[in-house]
């Protein structure tokens, strides 16, 4: 047991000249990573806190492992003080969890004085992150909306026309009559567009030929990162 205990006390304690270091790094590293995600970041999801709490989770994250040092008793005692608090607020994009795995990985890397890791894997991360960014890696060639009419009863043949003129394939997913208005029905159908071709020429075209009631739009998932 001494032996096995022994491999832990090879780090050696850092200078305060160090500590300051490991502190200074992990906040601009974590800055530039906040820079990044501001820049790469997509969706509706964002969160001003989030990005705040980035660069403190990373300083925060470089003291700990200064504290730690090569103690596994204070190693213990850190956990269990830990382990007192709960986070309850869910990650909506999964990239999100990324960015703070990144920071963490940062002040760990910082904390215990490995700084070349922490340069380059910071800059590994920006580049690789800039790269699918400005080279759209994923991005779906097509754009998939669900698109959704009230018009006059009988009409459904004549927006199907309409439709295929914009859209790849089309998909009727349901067709409801309005209780109080037998005369009206509302379909609903999944489409995606030619290359080229935008949502608000296919809308006109709707509207120009079929005079309808209501048409909204719901766009994809991709298009919602986008």
């Amino acid at each position: 047991m001494e032996n096995l205990l022994g491999n832990f006390n090879d780090l050696a304690p850092l200078s305060f000249a160090q500590v300051v270091m490991a502190i200074a790094l992990s906040l601009l590293y974590s800055f530039i990573i906040a820079r990044v995600y501001l820049l790469v970041h997509r969706g509706y999801s964002y969160s001003k806190s989030y990005l705040h709490t980035m660069i403190m989770v990373s300083v925060t994250v470089a003291l700990i492992m200064v504290i730690i040092g090569s103690e596994i008793a204070r190693a213990f005692a850190l956990v269990g003080a830990m382990s007192i608090i709960r986070f309850r607020n869910p990650v909506k994009d999964p990239r999100d969890v990324a960015f703070l795995f990144v920071t963490i990985a940062i002040g760990m890397a910082c904390g215990v004085g490995f700084y070349m890791y922490a340069t380059i894997f910071t800059f590994t991360i920006v580049i690789l992150m800039l790269c699918m960014h400005y080279y759209k890696f994923g991005d779906l060639p097509n754009k998939s909306y669900v698109i959704k009419v009230v018009l006059d009863a009988g009409r459904k043949d004549g927006l199907f026309d309409v439709c295929h003129k914009f859209c790849s394939s089309v998909h009727l997913l349901s067709i409801d009559f309005l209780s109080e208005e037998f005369d009206k029905e509302t379909i609903i159908m999944e489409i995606e567009l030619f290359k080229g071709d935008r949502y608000n020429q296919l809308v006109n075209m709707i509207q120009t030929q079929l005079s309808p009631e209501h048409v909204s739009l719901l766009v994809g998932e991709s298009d919602i990162n986008a």
